[in-house]
């Protein structure tokens, strides 16, 4: 991970930055949304899309951009984050390894669970292991996210404001502009992804609830 050529004493703050770049896309989707309803557009079949969309584009693309500007002018005061050197990069790797490895157990319980279609009994075994796996993976999902979202923005620190460091040379660091290209270049999958799974679960919402405007109504209108 990109977070890994960080040097150490940085990594904390780009975390940092990580979770607030994620309540910031957050935040553009649900004011997105909200907008979205007072215009109008009230069916969640449209608007969720729609909100994804405002989301994906100025949330992430826009809050990346931001991020490099502000750490470039940062640089120019000698206050942006350092390169690390090969000896922290690899007690980093070494880390991210074991920490792999204690997550191993979530995976495990998923094959167990298809096991169990095959002998039923092992289903009053594995189902509330199964349970707590899925309980701990919704807890974790947002530390999870905010640790992708860093290791990204270590990225673009490394492309963007530092140089990036190829076969032993350090390249210059490509112009602002090029930002919101580099960025959509390498996540549009994810944003369409996004984009397409907000319009299923708008259209699922639309047939379950079609008088349902907000998510709190479709959750009483299934009660």
């Amino acid at each position: 991970m990109s977070l890994g050529k960080i040097a150490p004493m940085h990594r904390s703050v780009v975390r940092w930055h990580g979770w607030l770049l994620a309540a910031w896309v957050f935040a553009v989707g649900w004011l997105a949304s909200w907008a979205l309803l007072r215009l109008g557009v009230e069916s969640p079949m449209w608007r969720w899309p729609l909100a994804m969309l405002v989301m994906y584009g100025l949330g992430f693309i826009g809050g990346c951009y931001f991020y490099v500007r502000w750490q470039q002018d940062a640089a120019q005061t000698g206050q942006a984050p350092a390169r690390a050197d090969r000896a922290d990069e690899e007690d980093y790797d070494e880390e991210d390894r074991t920490k792999k490895r204690r997550m191993e157990w979530l995976a495990d319980a998923v094959n167990l669970g298809s096991l169990a279609e095959l002998f039923p009994p092992l289903l009053i075994v594995v189902a509330p292991l199964i349970v707590v796996a899925l309980i701990l993976l919704v807890v974790m999902l947002p530390w999870l996210v905010s640790e992708m979202l860093a290791g990204f923005l270590a990225e673009l620190i490394l492309e963007f404001v530092i140089g990036a460091a190829v076969m032993r040379r350090v390249l210059r660091p490509r112009p602002l502009d090029d930002s919101p290209s580099a960025v959509a270049a390498r996540t549009w999958w994810l944003g369409l992804l996004a984009v397409v799974i907000a319009a299923g679960l708008g259209y699922a919402a639309h047939r379950l609830a079609p008088e349902a405007v907000t998510l709190g109504q479709l959750l009483r209108s299934l009660r």
